[in-house]
């Protein structure tokens, strides 16, 4: 059986967004997302958030940041990530100077 996750989404400049993942470590979240435009931080539901909010509050005071949680329901992520993935891919393979393309297809060995 899986766990559900809250994801906390950190928007801030992108010149702080280090110094804020530095901060956020030392949380109780369980692993975080680098993104283009933000910061994900994963935390169990299990886990105690009664201080949580608190410290994130805090944190604001160090680093200016906006932020939301949300519920991610536990699911079969290698499913979906394949039911999202192109069915074949092409590869161009290099062999002895010549280029030959060969495709990949989902179950072919």
């Amino acid at each position: 059986m899986g766990k559900d996750y809250f994801a906390y989404h950190f928007w801030v400049a992108p010149e702080l967004q280090e110094a804020l993942l530095a901060l956020l470590t030392t949380l109780p979240f369980e692993s975080f997302e680098e993104r283009e435009d933000c910061l994900i931080a994963y935390l169990p539901v299990s886990t105690s958030t009664e201080t949580l909010a608190l410290e994130i509050e805090h944190l604001r005071g160090k680093i200016p940041f906006t932020f939301k949680a949300e519920l991610m329901e536990d699911r079969n992520w290698n499913v979906l990530w394949e039911s999202n993935s192109p069915r074949s891919r092409s590869v161009l393979l290099r062999d002895s100077g010549r280029v030959s393309p060969v495709v990949w297809r989902c179950g072919a060995v």
